[in-house]
């Protein structure tokens, strides 16, 4: 009898497991067909023959999120370990629901959990989002919502408050980013950009460009620059022209901003990216040609230690 008795509970059991292997088939196969709604009912009651609470908690957010069902979302979200919190908002993004995704992001920094990157770069996608509508200051106040002081905040308040015109606020973060990160290639750019900016008259259409290039818009902002004939604008239309590998016109722009700019900091500055063209060509003896040509040329441009730094070291002592 006691044996008749284990085998029927065995048989049982061993029923109630197909029936579970069978209904959870069923669920996956509504989420393939995307019958969400449909394949979250079949997963809650799989939770409740599982009697725990915290079970299918995953598939069901990926539900909820598919539904664009939030507060069911967050509720699942709770009964998931917070150390995979980070593959659920990766999640949120794929399907459009960045803001959510910067909650959790924000929820896992608090708790020491996140890896900073990832969400300051949801706020920076979102800060070029609005930008291209625009809306330049909501996009500056989105990268001021970024928690920490990073590099790259510091580096886009500064380049915002320049679009906006406002030059003596991109000074100040320009300086804070020079003070907290010394070595930051971000920090050049800036110094490279007020310089540049000081010394220009006609800034409507450079300001106009960079609008463009910071939402990834560089077909709008060649067409801007296009009718400029000042240095700066030409300048930026090189950089433009090189980035969409159309060397041979950023050589020929280059080119003439050297020879009738008759200030030191424009010619120096293309003599610079002309170089860094050349050295980009593999053309390394014609790129330390024009280092040493900047350095002669314009000693005293702030341009000038930027290319002996990049002179090759036999030829650093022969020029001065």
């Amino acid at each position: 009898m006691k044996n008749n008795g284990a085998k029927g509970l065995f048989l049982l059991t061993l029923l109630f497991l197909f029936n579970l292997a069978d209904e959870l088939q069923k669920a996956k196969q509504l989420e393939k067909e995307k019958r969400y709604k449909e394949a979250s009912v079949v997963y809650q009651k799989l939770r409740r023959e599982k009697k725990d609470d915290k079970i299918y908690a995953r598939e069901l957010f990926r539900l909820y999120i598919n539904l664009k069902d939030t507060k069911s979302a967050k509720k699942e979200l709770a009964k998931i370990p917070i150390e995979e919190w980070g593959i659920m908002a990766k999640y949120c993004e794929e399907k459009g629901l960045s803001h959510l995704a910067q909650e959790i992001y924000a929820e896992m920094a608090k708790s020491g959990l996140k890896p900073k990157t990832e969400l300051e770069e949801i706020y920076l996608t979102e800060a070029k989002r609005l930008l291209k509508e625009g809306k330049v200051r909501s996009a500056r106040e989105k990268i001021r919502e970024i928690p920490q002081e990073t590099e790259k905040k510091l580096y886009y308040l500064a380049k915002f408050f320049f679009l906006e015109e406002e030059f003596d606020s991109s000074l100040q973060y320009t300086y804070q980013l020079a003070r907290k990160f010394p070595k930051s290639d971000l920090r050049n750019s800036l110094y490279e950009l007020n310089l540049l900016v000081l010394s220009s008259e006609d800034l409507e259409p450079i300001i106009r460009a960079y609008r463009f290039l910071e939402a990834d818009e560089d077909k709008e902002a060649e067409e801007v620059l296009k009718k400029s004939s000042s240095p700066f604008a030409q300048l930026l239309l090189a950089e433009i022209y090189e980035k969409s590998k159309k060397t041979d016109w950023a050589i020929k722009l280059l080119e003439r901003v050297i020879s009738q700019d008759t200030t030191t900091l424009f010619a120096s500055k293309a003599l610079l990216q002309l170089a860094r063209i050349y050295q980009s060509l593999n053309d390394e003896k014609k790129a330390m040609t024009i280092l040493e040509e900047l350095i002669t040329r314009f000693p005293s441009s702030p341009f000038a230690p930027i290319a002996r730094t990049q002179l090759k070291p036999e030829k650093r002592g022969g020029v001065h």
